[in-house]
């Protein structure tokens, strides 16, 4: 999905002249006294925060280039017409400061516009803030999705474990193909930090990625939107982005992830739905999240690009316009942003000829038959069923006929695996691969080499044959 809102221009020379602003006044009536803090950016060189108190908005931390001289405040109401402006120059704190009339009560969209000079064209870099206003004090109204999205980000762990998991190829995100290390290559050289080198990956996708919206209003087929599809196409819908992103980041060495869920603009309206905010609806966005220098940042190349493919050509190649959605706050990114899905790494632990697994849960019984791992000729089988049914999947067992053998089928969001009793084939997607050992039914319990199928479907899965008290311990990581 395309960004909230387009980066657009707006002349001044001539509007000035019809004095919009509303003239100002003492507000009659305040929520309280206290100042209030809305972060907006963690990145150094973005406006950092709103501050707002009884009925002065400042803008705070702006940047210290030549186009943040002037700041253009405007609020627009639900049809987007602007009824409130002031333009004012920023200050040698590097802040801004805009008082409101008493009699602007209502609930507005808050939008801030720079440039250089007072009398030129200004550039939108803040947009998609909902303020209310009673009898003229001001202040930020929290997104519905802001508790969901930071529980959503409070999941992920920042272990050992999980950052290894992280940095491997996944489906659609190739971070081993040679041309992506490649490019992660050209694109960090130089760079030692993370930080920096994440910022830098983001502004080259930005840069050289368009948004196909020949493919989004179904005017075309959406063509290979993974990794390495968008790098050689150089166009694709957000779905392209983040993964081409998410690929580039773990082969630059840094930790990534997928994030899918609801976001409000072209093909959306301008607030959530009630499915998007408990998490059933379908999903029309994706972003990322990368970690760098000890934390989880949030990150959407697909909004901060002004790339964009129609008509089978290239109707704007503004690039990298915008870092507002690189390192962007949750109280921000919730404005326009709802998480739907964002796997989280988990871990789930099985011992030899022990019934029960442990997971961050606790322990839980494999079955209600009592049975546990063995080892057939030097590999590890393991009740299959329970293993996928806790990653989140199904599993259907198809009895044995005349005909065909007995079949199993695992499935989660993204891989189809289906292996028969008495064969060594297993299908994992389109692949066809081998097990050493055939899957078998014992006990009524269908029993799987484990570290063939579930590495084949995307898990990590080790083995540690001297575990404290235990005959041996199988560890499996999995994003759910």
């Amino acid at each position: 999905m395309k960004k909230y809102v387009k980066p657009f221009c707006l002349l001044v020379a001539i509007l000035l002249t019809l004095n919009l602003t509303i003239p100002y006044a003492s507000a009659t009536a305040y929520y309280n006294n206290e100042a209030s803090v809305f972060q907006i950016s963690h990145l150094p060189f973005s406006v950092q925060s709103i501050v707002t108190q009884l009925n002065r908005v400042s803008l705070c931390g702006l940047p210290s280039t030549s186009d943040y001289n002037y700041i253009w405040f405007s609020l627009e109401d639900s049809s987007g017409s602007e009824i409130y402006r002031e333009i004012a120059a920023r200050n040698s704190e590097g802040n801004t400061t805009f008082s409101l009339p008493a009699y602007l009560d209502g609930t507005y969209k808050i939008i801030a516009y720079q440039s250089s000079e007072r009398y030129a064209t200004y550039h939108a870099f803040l947009y998609g803030i909902s303020a209310q206003i009673s009898g003229g004090a001001i202040h930020i109204v929290e997104s519905p999705a802001y508790a969901g999205n930071l529980a959503h980000a409070q999941k992920e762990t920042n272990s050992p474990n999980a950052l290894s998991f992280y940095l491997r190829p996944s489906v659609d995100i190739q971070s081993d193909n040679t041309e992506i290390l490649a490019r992660a290559n050209a694109i960090t050289d130089g760079l030692d930090d993370d930080y920096a080198k994440a910022l830098a990956i983001h502004d080259w996708v930005c840069d050289h990625i368009a948004y196909d919206f020949d493919v989004l209003y179904q005017r075309s087929e959406c063509g290979d939107t993974s990794a390495i599809g968008t790098l050689k196409s150089g166009r694709s819908v957000c779905e392209g982005y983040t993964n081409l992103t998410v690929a580039l980041l773990r082969a630059a060495g840094i930790p990534a992830k997928k994030v899918s869920g609801y976001a409000l603009g072209a093909t959306a309206e301008n607030a959530f739905p009630a499915d998007a905010l408990n998490g059933t609806c379908k999903t029309n966005h994706a972003w990322n999240e990368a970690y760098v220098n000890g934390r989880w940042i949030i990150m959407d190349t697909t909004w901060d690009s002004d790339n964009d493919y129609e008509y089978g050509r290239m109707t704007s190649a503004g690039g990298c316009y915008s870092h507002l959605y690189y390192d962007i706050s949750q109280d921000l990114f919730a404005q326009t942003h709802a998480v739907i899905k964002s796997r989280t790494y988990s871990e789930m632990s099985l011992y030899l000829d022990y019934p029960e697994y442990w997971t961050s849960e606790g322990w839980k019984p494999i079955s209600a038959t009592g049975i546990a791992p063995i080892v057939k000729n030097g590999r590890t089988l393991v009740p299959i069923r329970a293993i996928i049914e806790e990653m989140g999947g199904t599993v259907e067992y198809t009895p044995a006929t005349e005909r065909y053998l007995a079949r199993i089928t695992c499935q989660t969001d993204d891989f189809f695996a289906q292996m028969w009793i008495g064969s060594k084939i297993l299908w994992v997607n389109d692949e066809e691969l081998e097990f050493d050992v055939m899957p078998q039914v014992i006990n009524g319990h269908t029993m799987v080499p484990v570290s063939t199928l579930l590495k084949a479907m995307g898990c990590t899965v080790t083995w540690d044959p001297s575990a404290d008290n235990w005959h041996g311990k199988i560890t499996i990581g999995y994003a759910a």
